[in-house]
């Protein structure tokens, strides 16, 4: 993928980003207008770009209220673009939200309800097709750039599951400055895989990601494409970021909270950097971009903030699950507040609609494509999650504005408040942050869901590997 990079011979060479000298000023998307909609009409087999921010909180961004830092690349998506405001994944964790991204089916249907730990040779099952293979059939290039961490078997390995491009890693972190030529590929420091070729490289990680991210548009700009962009950032280790990210941290409570945002920073710029890209080479009107995050932030250390939001990463309350989603299609899409509830197995069918390949039956998601273009209804009564981890069941169910939540052991940090093992009945219109339980109040829709969730829960696999 990257024309620059070069393989591991004996003597272990490394190579200096060719972005370094770009990246030393922030990159900003340069688009001066909000585009205007052609009521949902678009170019055939458009260019589709999928970036999925690992660990952001509800409250991490400038459009989201945060006042430390500026993202106005990210902010200007949201801006021009499609700003959902009632987005989910299907887990409050990494691996198990991207199985049901890629596929577009629950993940617990068929056994990926946590992260699979390497020794266990867990990860996507191959009998469960996934967004590159599907789009082969419409003649699309498909390239990742960033995390995969859904497989460590040569047979779950993304250039054998659609990919024709990688540049990233296996694992499900990695060092944002060091990698060892001798780590295994479950190391945190394993070298980055270009292709099938293993490499290194110097400077700092989410910079050359975003430079992974340029060279395939720029290589691939004349076919339509399929760009997945999980980049690692603001995931752990939260190594300090260069001097340029740093220094543009308002006030935080803590060290960790200001790298944590700097991090985010540097994910922004790499945002902009792939904006641009795609408006010098003329395609940015033929390319939906969609933004989203795979969780919410993590809830017990002073380092993300989920804002008004209750709990975060491994929890199914709002701050766990409930992630910023932005569609950006300049001359396609109007710039408009999405608020119908969508969630992660929804991206799969919407994008192979876009591309003019057939939905399969069998994918719990919808296209939103005619509703976030026209305005049409979701034909989708209820959401479902389900998560069991480390011993402990959690569930929930959202119709409109109603979420049933039920978890059978003690589940929250003290920071958060208490609650005791039990089902609860929320309305997340009159109390997002879930703290007045309204089940005895409603007993009709508390027991419609509470129904709904247990008819689903009886159709899931049981999870297919222990936790780690």
């Amino acid at each position: 993928m990257k024309s620059s990079m070069s393989p591991l011979p004996a003597d272990i060479p490394s190579r200096l980003s060719t972005a370094i000298a770009f990246l030393c000023a922030a990159t900003t998307i340069t688009t001066a207008a909000a585009p205007q909609s052609n009521s949902g009409a678009m170019p055939s087999q458009p260019n589709i770009v999928l970036i999925i921010a690992d660990d952001i909180g509800y409250g991490d961004l400038g459009y989201m209220g945060c006042e430390a830092i500026d993202t106005p690349n990210i902010d200007r998506l949201a801006e021009l673009g499609v700003e959902c405001t009632d987005a989910y994944m299907t887990a409050p964790q990494c691996a198990p939200a991207r199985a049901a991204v890629l596929t577009g089916i629950y993940q617990q249907r068929f056994g990926y309800e946590r992260i699979a730990p390497a020794h266990t040779n867990g990860g996507l099952p191959e009998d469960r097709e996934i967004i590159p293979e599907y789009l082969h059939s419409a003649g699309y290039i498909s390239g990742m750039v960033g995390k995969w961490h859904l497989g460590y078997l040569e047979s779950q390995h993304p250039l054998n599951r659609g990919f024709d491009d990688l540049y990233g890693f296996i694992h499900g972190s990695h060092d944002y400055y060091v990698t060892n030529p001798n780590a295994p590929v479950t190391s945190y420091r394993a070298p980055l895989q270009d292709g099938s070729e293993k490499v290194i490289f110097n400077g700092y990680l989410t910079d050359d990601l975003a430079q992974a991210a340029v060279d395939f548009i720029t290589t691939n700009k004349d076919k339509p494409f399929f760009l997945y962009a999980p980049f690692n950032a603001p995931h752990t280790p939260h190594h300090t970021p260069p001097e340029q990210y740093m220094d543009r941290i308002g006030k935080t409570s803590s060290t960790k909270r200001a790298e944590h945002l700097a991090m985010i920073v540097a994910l922004d710029d790499a945002v902009g950097r792939i904006v641009e890209t795609l408006e010098q080479e003329g395609i940015a009107e033929n390319t939906l971009i969609i933004f989203t995050n795979d969780n919410g932030g993590v809830s017990n250390k002073e380092v993300a903030s989920n804002g008004v939001l209750r709990g975060g990463k491994g929890m199914l309350f709002e701050g766990g699950i409930r992630v910023p989603w932005i569609f950006y299609w300049p001359g396609t899409l109007s710039p408009h507040t999405y608020s119908q509830p969508i969630t992660g197995v929804d991206i799969a069918p919407t994008i192979l609609d876009l591309a003019a390949v057939p939905i399969p039956a069998d994918m719990d998601g919808v296209s939103l494509w005619p509703s976030i273009a026209n305005g049409a209804p979701l034909d989708r009564k209820y959401l479902y999650w389900r998560f069991k981890f480390r011993g402990r069941v959690q569930g929930a169910v959202r119709k409109g504005d109603w979420k049933y939540y039920m978890v059978d052991r003690d589940v929250e940090p003290s920071r958060y408040g208490e609650i005791k093992p039990g089902e609860y009945l929320f309305n997340l219109g009159d109390d997002i942050s879930e703290r007045r339980d309204l089940a005895q109040k409603n007993p009709e829709i508390f027991q419609e869901l509470q129904a709904a969730y247990r008819a689903w829960d009886s159709e899931l696999a049981d999870p297919a590997w222990p936790s780690d």
